[in-house]
């Protein structure tokens, strides 16, 4: 049975703690975590007893906002398609390839040292509000459950819209496309050029 988890109880004025209770016979962490359950323990562990807020990630690091959909934090991943966008308009406004593309590999470079933490407030915020909610261990734990663990689905719906904004940005703001945006870039340093000349 899931016992009463006193850290969870003082979370919100105090500096987060590993929320596991002595003794309990379910810790709450691995119910909420369910695969994978070791590898997030034993980081948060880590993170909590060096007080450090990174911890890298390369599976977080490499997928992003997918990472974040199948750990179900789908707010922030929803903060993916608005990356997205801002890379595909960059590109579109005529700025070279490459600079999307490196700083998309710096925020995930970032990203991949704070997911963990990041994954870990996440489970804070979720337990907190399940044991102030339910009072029984049994609920407690199915509501963990529930809430934790993994959805296999939501990165293949992120997928889709992420190749919905690429292929939306191509027919808005591509060359031929209903608002050609291309050599905007180029055009405007130009004339900052000409400006700083003449």
């Amino acid at each position: 049975m899931l016992a009463e988890a006193p850290a969870i109880k003082t979370q919100v004025d105090e500096k987060p703690r590993h929320p596991r209770g002595e003794g309990e016979a379910i810790d709450t962490p691995r119910a909420f975590l369910g695969e994978n359950a070791t590898y997030y323990d034993e980081k948060w562990r880590w993170m909590d007893w060096r007080g450090a807020r990174t911890s890298w990630n390369a599976a977080a690091a490499g997928a992003f906002g997918f990472w974040l959909a199948y750990r179900r934090m789908y707010g922030l991943a929803s903060i993916q398609l608005g990356w997205l966008a801002v890379l595909v308009l960059m590109y579109a406004v005529g700025f070279p390839w490459f600079v999307p593309l490196v700083l998309h590999a710096l925020v995930a470079w970032q990203f991949g040292r704070f997911a963990n933490w990041i994954y870990y407030q996440h489970f804070i915020h979720t337990a907190q509000k399940v044991y102030k909610r339910y009072t029984g261990p049994d609920e407690r734990e199915r509501q963990l459950r529930a809430a934790g663990g993994i959805n296999t689905t939501a990165p293949a719906v992120l997928a889709a819209l992420s190749l919905a904004i690429v292929v939306g940005g191509y027919v808005l703001f591509g060359d031929g496309g209903l608002f050609n945006l291309s050599g905007t870039v180029p055009e405007a340093t130009e004339a900052v050029e000409r400006a700083i000349e003449g």
